[in-house]
């Protein structure tokens, strides 16, 4: 519908009673609950940072997830068989070349694996998570951080599936990405005295 918005309404209460009039409270109070069940709305979403709930926040994380998940599977390429190869050869030509990318599928379907257990316990984390703060959003930014690099040090292992340093990459970037799993449940409020 055209105009139409799911933003509350001011209201503008016109007293034209005496002030000990009875029904002068009746309208206050009235208003006043207007107003605490729109607070209360407002509320539901429980962040510190306005217009960044902990919806939005999920929507983030699940699309870097599907982005990433999406793009590992570009560190696999199709083998390429010379021209003029037909009949078995051509098929034992192509059955080789799948076989020399085999450290390449298993990294892939290693990291999707990965990428889905760390993606059900961010799931699982986040169930819990009543405010987003910023310690939560910056925790969770670098977790995500962690999970765009995913790809990188997935190929990197495919290419070179016999040296130490790519497998180190892999474990830091991890590692590097687990406090988000591991974050209270309930952050801490802090006391304004």
């Amino acid at each position: 519908m055209v105009g139409s918005s799911n933003l509350p309404r001011p209201t503008i209460v016109l007293l034209l009673l005496e002030p000990n009039d009875v029904s002068k409270d009746i309208v206050l109070n009235a208003a006043r609950r207007r107003q605490v069940s729109r607070v209360a709305e407002m509320s539901l979403d429980q962040s510190s940072i306005p217009g960044l709930g902990k919806g939005r926040l999920e929507a983030l994380t699940d699309g870097i997830f599907a982005t990433v998940m999406t793009v590992l599977v570009l560190s696999l390429s199709v083998p390429v068989i010379a021209n003029g190869v037909t009949g078995p050869k051509l098929s034992s030509e192509v059955v080789g070349d799948i076989v020399t990318l085999w450290p390449d599928i298993v990294g892939y379907v290693l990291s999707f694996l990965l990428l889905a257990v760390l993606w059900i316990s961010h799931h699982s984390v986040f169930h819990y998570v009543t405010r987003v703060d910023r310690p939560l959003l910056w925790l969770n930014t670098l977790f995500l951080l962690t999970i765009g690099f995913l790809p990188f040090s997935t190929a990197l292992i495919g290419r070179y599936p016999e040296v130490q340093v790519p497998v180190i990459i892999y474990g830091k970037l991890l590692h590097a990405g687990y406090p988000i799993l591991f974050y209270p449940k309930q952050p801490p409020s802090r006391s304004r005295t």
